[in-house]
């Protein structure tokens, strides 16, 4: 199963579940795209870059934060070192908008857990953007 957003794809487990047709979101929380165990998943294609991204979450943390270059399948990005319940991630096609993948959780979640959320991340995928393809004459 793949879940996709603007340019990219995202190969799902097979534990994933989709919220049902009926289902609201708790007081002050968005529904998540899907869950992943006891993972909500929230994906989003944003504006700006992987330096605002950074620029962000240095200010909001008071510098605080650890932030980790990552590359996935060749997209640059950029993540937060993951806690038991929460694992952050941006990453950036040339040329496209940002995609960025929050995934928490209410309860704490053992290794396994977050290891299925580090996986289905590994899969990201987004068309190759090709710089200077012409011909010369």
């Amino acid at each position: 199963m793949h879940f996709d957003i603007g340019p990219y794809t995202l190969s799902l487990p097979t534990a994933a579940a989709f919220p049902g047709p009926s289902e609201r979101a708790p007081p002050h929380r968005a529904l998540p795209q899907f869950r992943v165990g006891r993972f909500d998943v929230h994906v989003s294609l944003m504006d700006g870059t992987l330096a605002d991204w950074r620029e962000h979450v240095e200010w909001t943390t008071k510098n605080q934060a650890s932030i980790l270059s990552i590359e996935v399948n060749g997209i640059p990005g950029l993540r937060l070192p993951g806690v038991d319940q929460r694992r952050d991630y941006t990453f950036q096609s040339p040329g496209q908008k940002r995609i960025e993948i929050v995934a928490w959780s209410d309860v704490p979640t053992n290794p396994g857990e977050r290891e299925v959320i580090e996986r289905m991340v590994a899969t990201l995928a987004a068309p190759l953007t090709i710089v200077g393809g012409g011909r010369d004459s």
